[in-house]
């Protein structure tokens, strides 16, 4: 089974193809990992209630310089991140922070990622202090 001669495909591939076409095999193999895979994905990944998280993942201070976020525990430890390996993120909803209260959730396997969860834009904009000084200093 190949591309109609002329079509496209045939151009593009510069020769029929044998057997089925890519897309299908492509199709067959999402429908596998979904059906497969994507249960256990899911079950994994389950919304997690950030209003009972412990003290060693509430914010306290964060600061940015210089392409780096440096985040300080309500446990008195401090977390630094490059501005690609954090991501700021707003959750309003039934599970998301508490108003004044953000989350700092791991993500990635080496531990060098988290989301910084916020419960409003506002939020993130009154803790969010952009200074290299005050971030040495504190």
């Amino acid at each position: 089974m190949g591309h109609a001669p002329g079509s496209w495909l045939s151009v593009l591939h510069g020769r029929p193809r044998q057997g089925p076409p890519r897309p299908l095999i492509t199709c067959l193999v999402g429908v596998w990992l979904f059906l497969g895979v994507g249960g256990a994905f899911a079950k994994a990944h389950a919304a997690i209630d950030l209003r009972s998280v412990p003290s060693q993942q509430r914010v306290e201070a964060i600061w940015y310089c210089a392409g780096r976020f440096r985040v300080r525990l309500k446990d008195g430890s401090r977390r630094e991140f490059s501005e690609i390996d954090l991501r700021l993120k707003i959750d309003s909803g039934p599970l998301g922070p508490r108003p004044g209260l953000p989350v700092l959730v791991p993500a990635g396997s080496l531990g060098d990622r988290a989301n910084l969860v916020f419960s409003s834009p506002e939020e993130l904009k009154a803790m969010l202090v952009h200074s290299c000084d005050e971030m040495d200093n504190r």
